[in-house]
Formats: structure tokens, C-alpha cells, sequence
């Protein structure tokens, strides 16, 4: 999965001299995209994963989506299309000024510059 990433993490990045890290995302962090009456939200990173799970609870359902190959994405939505299935494609937004950075080796939290 790739993510633009805002200006402050460009300097810190460039230091990091490692190709991968681990995104912590929030389920607040994530906007479902493309169904109608659904918030765009600020979320300018679009992420296409395919359904694998979905568990509706009392006033909301957890949805998890594998994005590429080895990538998952679980997420907590209010309100989500009632026909949406498992195989089904998703479209979410990331609002990446919130996401954190981890290192996949030691698992320290980078700091943006």
C-alpha cells in the first residue's frame, strides 16, 4: 500500500534509510468512499482493498479489507452500504496527517521532523 505522505514527514523519511515501514491507522482515520451520502471526509489518500470480513455490531460494522498482497486493513464504519459483501471491492480515504510511522524492525514510533 502506498500513501502520500504530508510535507513534515519528508526530512525524517530521508533519514530513515529503509524502503518499508508499518502505517498505524485509527479507525477514525479512515472514510469510506464512493457510496452515496457517504462523507469524502479530508481523507486525500484513496486505498481499493477487497472485502474479506465484515461484523456488524449494534450501531456499527467492522469491515476488514486486504489491500495488495499482504497488507489489512480493519476499520470500524457507523453506517455501511447493507449490500456490501465479502470478495466485494471497497473504497476508503486515510487521513494521513493523523497516521503513525513504526519501524517494522524494532517497532519504535518514527517522529516526524
Amino acid at each position: 500500500m502506498a500513501l502520500t505522505m504530508p510535507g513534515q514527514w519528508s526530512r525524517a523519511l530521508e533519514g530513515y534509510g529503509k524502503e518499508q515501514v508499518v502505517i498505524g491507522v485509527r479507525p477514525g482515520m479512515v472514510v469510506q468512499k464512493g457510496r452515496p451520502g457517504a462523507s469524502e471526509g479530508q481523507a486525500e489518500n484513496e486505498v481499493v482493498g477487497v472485502v474479506e470480513d465484515l461484523q456488524p455490531l449494534v450501531g456499527e460494522t467492522i469491515v476488514t479489507l486486504k489491500v495488495g498482497s499482504q497488507t489489512w486493513l480493519s476499520t470500524v464504519f457507523q453506517e455501511v452500504d447493507e449490500s456490501l459483501r465479502a470478495g466485494q471491492a471497497m473504497r476508503v480515504g486515510i487521513d494521513v496527517e493523523q497516521v503513525r510511522l513504526f519501524d517494522p524492525d524494532t517497532e519504535q514510533v518514527l517522529v516526524a521532523a
